[in-house]
């Protein structure tokens, strides 16, 4: 044993001395030195090597925030008339909206995931949420959440209008609100607050119902439609800038105390004004029938009824190719094109472009498009 363990240490004792020697010898030449260094570099290559899971940047770039780490994708929200909502992906053209969907749509909004979605209720109220955590799903299919399980409305709110504005350092621009009983407001975009846990007021309502709300420019024109087949048309700067708890001003006259708005649009060039009536009956007439007026009048003819039952349910401003979702008292629903609608003079009457079953009658109209179209 005794001897065993001697040459053990006579062993290790001559590999001290190799080494030694090999590195005198290795400290005496810088070549030998880089050689080494490099053998050992591409070792440690071939064994970690793998594709960089960082990025580069230019330092001199702003300082990110927590919205521009989140994926920029674009997207279609729909809201349903019974307080559901969901995203999908937006691959160009409108989803399509079946004939009998479990839930009829109220808005059908083109989005970014880096956007806010924001909802507003019959009563003037709004509410923020980030669209990128809203749940995937078809919102008229049953899918989605309801509104009241992710913000603060309740589920007695009724959501009448959704948009997704400009990003709040990016805002440039108005909302611009029409409720059932002809008053309209402008809000500026930048006194919008972002997203929060709790809701706020966008118009005061003294009995009346808010219904339509859109964004504009500062420096565009909009259309009112009321039941009675009127139309007016005014420049959106003939209605100041006011507060959030402001009440708005008077922008269509009524007929009498049985007639309503019916339906809101912002004008854009090279289009017409498709006017749908409850019986069915749809006509598109060109623009400059609509002559641009003060607010506050009763407007024009918009187009002739068909009977004494028969109002104008809503109406648009579009484009040949433009989606057009007509939407039913009963729950039903119809996706066409604009082009479907014929051409016309606006005091003709139209003709039908949706079957109706017995006792039902068109309620609505959406005039989804997926991007919003800069005017000249």
């Amino acid at each position: 044993l005794a001897a065993l363990e001697r040459k053990k240490i006579q062993d290790e004792y001559k590999e001290k001395l190799r080494l030694i020697k090999y590195l005198e010898d290795l400290l005496k030449s810088p070549r030998k030195i880089r050689a080494v260094v490099r053998d050992e570099l591409l070792q440690v290559k071939e064994r970690y090597a793998d594709p960089r899971r960082t990025q580069v940047v230019d330092g001199s770039r702003k300082e990110l925030t927590a919205t521009d780490l989140i994926p920029d994708e674009p997207v279609w929200v729909a809201v349903t008339q019974g307080g559901r909502v969901a995203r999908t992906p937006n691959e160009g053209a409108a989803p399509r909206v079946p004939s009998r969907p479990q839930d009829v749509p109220v808005a059908l909004v083109a989005a970014s995931t880096r956007q806010s979605l924001y909802l507003f209720t019959s009563s003037g109220a709004a509410v923020a949420y980030p669209i990128h955590q809203l749940p995937e799903g078809t919102a008229w299919e049953g899918e989605g959440a309801h509104v009241a399980d992710l913000t603060a409305l309740g589920r007695q709110d009724r959501v009448v209008a959704a948009l997704a504005p400009p990003r709040a350092q990016e805002a440039e621009g108005f909302l611009f609100l029409t409720t059932r009983g002809g008053v309209v407001k402008r809000i500026a975009l930048s006194d919008l607050p972002g997203v929060s846990t709790e809701a706020f007021t966008v118009m005061g309502l003294n009995g009346d119902e808010l219904g339509w709300v859109a964004v504009t420019s500062g420096e565009q024109e909009v259309v009112l439609f009321s039941a009675g087949g009127q139309a007016i048309r005014f420049k959106e700067d003939e209605v100041r800038p006011m507060g959030l708890a402001a009440g708005g001003v008077m922008g269509m006259k009524l007929k009498d105390d049985g007639d309503r708005v019916t339906g809101f649009a912002v004008v854009r060039s090279r289009s017409d004004l498709l006017t749908v009536a409850s019986d069915g009956k749809a006509k598109r007439s060109p623009l400059s029938e609509y002559p641009t007026q003060g607010r506050h009048g009763q407007g024009v003819i918009a187009a002739k009824l068909g009977g004494p039952n028969v109002i104008l349910a809503g109406g648009g401003v579009v484009q040949a190719g433009d989606p057009i979702i007509l939407v039913t008292v009963k729950g039903g629903a119809k996706a066409i094109s604009a082009r479907n609608a014929p051409r016309a003079g606006r005091t003709t009457v139209g003709e039908e472009i949706i079957s109706l079953r017995p006792g039902d009658a068109v309620g609505g109209v959406l005039t989804p498009r997926a991007q919003e179209e800069k005017e000249e």
